[in-house]
């Protein structure tokens, strides 16, 4: 319960934060300054020949992970220089890799928080070339494709990875809405992700510490009875070793075989009994 209104309570304040004017993320209507992961990307999906389904993804190393049709480059790359952007003003870092990766990734805290923007397709009437129609000529069992698949124009955010307190995952255009009017709610989306996050952590964290900490005390409760087992052994044995002495004595006197020898070990005996006794 505690952990649920935490999280609650986070999640009133960030959506204050996201409600203020101040705070809305604009999407600015040129690439002019982009940032430099933006920029990176920006040239790298330019360079790109589109896929068999007109896509183009970054290769280069510290790139973001989109995947759009040349011709929406430009707006993916607006829309994700705002979001990286107002990352950095929430001070969420944005991670880059050594290599090319197919997801965004911020750390918030010690969270960690992954995002895609992918454009969808649409299917449209497949028309047949004048080569399908000339091989299906010749081989009759030839199949031509009914339909293909191209880009539809409509991007889609998600949240990719670490978004498991996220109540809504992914953003995408349609007849009305566009992404660049849901920016602050995929912001507070990440940052419920995040929290989440750390709120199952600390949970986490708390539970395997009682659990440590239950073992500890079962691990202590061992040792004490282990301790006193072996020092009720070591007093019964003390008893038993003085009382078996007592009448070994005796019997040496009783049959006059008391020398110097007898009374020696007689002494070294009592001491090692005195020596495991645990009350002396």
């Amino acid at each position: 319960m505690r952990q649920r209104e935490a999280f609650d309570t986070a999640m009133r304040l960030q959506g204050s934060y996201e409600a203020s004017p101040e705070n809305r993320i604009i999407v600015e209507p040129t690439l002019s300054d982009p940032h430099p992961a933006v920029r990176d990307t920006a040239a790298s999906l330019r360079t790109r020949p589109p896929d068999h389904k007109g896509m183009v993804s970054p290769t280069s190393a510290g790139t973001l992970a989109v995947r759009c049709a040349p011709a929406t480059i430009d707006r993916a790359m607006r829309i994700m220089d705002a979001l990286v952007r107002a990352g950095e003003q929430r001070e969420w870092t944005l991670l880059t890799s050594t290599e090319a990766k197919g997801v965004t990734r911020f750390q918030i805290g010690i969270e960690i928080i992954g995002l895609s923007l992918e454009e969808k397709h649409k299917k449209i009437r497949h028309i047949a070339t004048a080569e399908e129609l000339a091989a299906k000529k010749r081989d009759r069992r030839l199949l031509i494709p009914l339909h293909d698949r191209v880009p539809a124009g409509r991007l889609v955010l998600e949240i990719a990875d670490g978004g498991a307190g996220a109540r809504q995952r992914s953003w995408a255009d349609g007849s009305v809405q566009r992404l660049e009017t849901v920016l602050n709610d995929v912001a507070m989306e990440i940052f419920a992700a995040a929290e989440y996050g750390r709120i199952e952590r600390l949970e986490r964290e708390r539970s395997r510490e009682r659990g440590m900490q239950w073992l500890r005390l079962r691990q202590d409760r061992e040792r004490r009875i282990k301790k006193l087992d072996s020092d009720v052994d070591a007093w019964e044995k003390a008893h038993r070793i003085r009382a078996f002495l007592e009448a070994f004595e005796e019997a040496k006197k009783f049959k006059g075989e008391t020398d110097d020898t007898t009374r020696d070990w007689i002494a070294w005996a009592r001491g090692y009994a005195d020596e495991i006794d645990p009350l002396r």
